[in-house]
This record gives structure tokens, sequence and C-alpha cells, in this order.
């Protein structure tokens, strides 16, 4: 008998595909410039994981 399983798929929602370009952002800039510190980093992504203010769709 074949074993079947159901893969499942990560879906994101908006706020976690904003956060995730964020940080591909961050680190793009961050190798191609070393103007940011650790802490200023650090305090970006703090940033945008506590942003509320995300576009939603109003019907």
């Amino acid at each position: 008998m074949e074993d079947k399983r159901i893969k499942r798929k990560m879906v994101k929602t908006d706020a976690d595909a904003a956060h995730a370009q964020l940080l591909e952002l961050l680190e793009l800039n961050t190798m191609s410039s070393s103007l940011y510190t650790d802490t200023d980093i650090i305090n970006l992504e703090y940033q945008s994981k506590n942003r509320l203010d995300f576009p939603t769709l109003e019907m």
C-alpha cells in the first residue's frame, strides 16, 4: 500500500511577507554598506515586528 501524506504549504500573511521583505532589504543594505550598527538593525527588526499599520482591504 502506498504511503500518502498530506503536505502542508506555509501560508504567509501580508504582515509576514512584509517583514520577510524588510529583513531581505536590511541584509542587502548591510552587505553593501557598513553604515548600520547592530543596534540600528535590531531596532529596525523590532519596529517591523510591531507594526500594526499594514494596508488592508476594506469591504
